[in-house]
């Protein structure tokens, strides 16, 4: 179980890192300060959705073990 335990802090952590580089980006995009160039959007733009794509991932992780640690308890009850 400490294995599973593992997974799920480190999936958590995951979430954690990436909602607030996710907040900090949207910041960024807030902020009118630097937009002198038309695309200068395009890499925040493009970072938020690597940072929720990796939310997502992290989420499915926390699924997995969430689902693996109910089997466990199923076979040992």
């Amino acid at each position: 179980m400490d294995a599973i335990a593992s997974v799920s802090q480190t999936a958590l952590a995951g979430i954690d890192r990436n909602l607030r580089a996710l907040g900090r980006t949207a910041q960024e995009i807030a902020a009118p300060a630097d937009r002198a160039e038309p695309g200068s959007l395009a890499e925040p733009l493009v970072r938020m959705h690597q940072q929720r794509l990796a939310i997502g991932a992290c989420v499915r992780v926390l699924e997995c073990a969430d689902r693996m640690l109910g089997t466990l308890v199923d076979e040992i009850a």
